[in-house]
C-alpha cells in the first residue's frame, strides 16, 4: 500500500506545490497539455509521452522533494567504501534528499530548474545522482506506472485549474519531516482557481 499510494500521492502533492510556486513553469506545462490534448475530454495513452516539459517538472520536483528521502539496504557482501571495509550484513542508509541537494552533483541545488532533465543535461550525469525511485536491482518496480499516474493527474488538473501559493504557504526547509515519505510539518497548501 505504501509503495503504490503514499509515494505517488507525495509526488503529486509536491509537484502541484512546485508548479504553484513557479507560475512560469506551470504555464509552460499548461500550454504543453493544451497542445497535446486540445479540448478532447479523454486523454489518449500515447499522447502522455508527448508531455516532455511536464515530465521534466515532475522530475525536478522529485529531485527537490524526494518522495522517499532515505532508503536502506543490508550489504550482501563486504564492500570497500571510501577506503574502509564495510562487512557483509551491515545496514547502510542512503540519504536521497541530501544526494539530490548535493552542490557537487547539482549546480544551484535549491533552484527549481526543470531543464536539468533535458537529454543534453542528463548525458554526462551519473545514473545514481538522481534516484527518487531508488536504483539498481531493487529499484521501484512500479515507477513507470507511478510516473504515468502523476503525469495524468497533473495534466487533468492543469487543464481545468490555475495553481498558486501565498507567501505564508511556502514550506520552510526546517518544516520537512523525513518519515517513510517526505512530509511537511503543517502540510502543503496549494490554492486553486478555475481556468477562465
Amino acid at each position: 500500500m505504501f509503495a503504490g499510494h503514499d509515494t505517488t500521492a507525495s509526488v503529486i502533492s509536491w509537484a502541484l506545490y512546485n508548479l504553484a510556486r513557479y507560475p512560469e513553469h506551470q504555464e509552460k506545462c499548461r500550454q504543453e497539455v493544451d497542445e497535446v490534448f486540445g479540448y478532447k475530454e479523454e486523454m489518449d495513452w500515447k499522447q502522455l509521452g508527448k508531455l516532455k516539459y511536464l515530465l521534466m517538472c515532475i522530475k525536478e520536483s522529485t529531485r527537490i522533494f524526494a518522495p522517499v528521502p532515505i532508503i536502506s539496504r543490508t550489504l550482501d557482501k563486504t564492500y570497500e567504501i571510501d577506503g574502509h571495509l564495510v562487512p557483509e550484513g551491515t545496514w547502510v542508509m542512503t540519504n536521497v534528499y541530501a544526494l539530490h541537494h548535493n552542490p557537487h552533483v547539482w549546480k544551484d541545488p535549491e533552484t527549481f530548474d526543470p531543464l536539468r532533465f533535458t537529454h543534453e543535461n542528463t548525458n554526462d550525469r551519473s545514473p545514481f545522482a538522481f534516484i527518487p525511485f531508488s536504483a539498481g536491482p531493487r529499484n521501484c518496480i512500479g515507477q513507470t506506472f507511478a510516473m504515468t499516474e502523476v503525469k495524468l493527474s497533473l495534466a487533468m488538473i492543469l487543464r481545468k485549474f490555475k495553481l498558486f501559493v501565498g507567501p505564508d504557504d511556502i514550506v520552510p526547509v526546517d518544516d520537512l519531516i523525513p518519515e517513510l515519505i517526505l512530509r511537511a510539518k503543517n502540510g502543503i497548501r496549494v490554492n486553486i482557481s478555475p481556468r477562465v
